[in-house]
């Protein structure tokens, strides 16, 4: 994703997440309101990783985010398939190079 086409607001979350994971840290976090293009700085920050998973309060985010992403290569979870996994002693989030846990 080019970051040059994001909006201002989305180009310096994005900045800000990468910078902070280029400083060493493992954890970021964007607080933006609903409808504002977190999923394209989702995107544009995916670009860096490998192996990624986006976890979802519902089937219509999922739909939203993989959308705006274009990329195949990512796996996508809800909070409600997640937490059964864990009730079952499941690892449905274990490997991945990115961890994106959306709204």
């Amino acid at each position: 994703m080019d970051i040059n086409s994001l909006h201002e607001h989305n180009r310096e979350a994005y900045q800000k997440v990468m910078q902070h994971f280029n400083e060493g840290h493992q954890k970021s976090c964007v607080v933006h309101a609903t409808g504002t293009g977190k999923s394209y700085i989702i995107g544009a920050v995916a670009a860096h990783f490998n192996k990624i998973l986006v976890v979802a309060p519902n089937n219509y985010v999922i739909a939203q985010v993989q959308s705006t992403v274009s990329r195949d290569d990512i796996d996508y979870i809800t909070y409600m398939q997640l937490m059964a996994d864990a009730d079952n002693k499941r690892t449905s989030a274990v490997g991945y190079d990115l961890i994106v846990f959306d709204e």
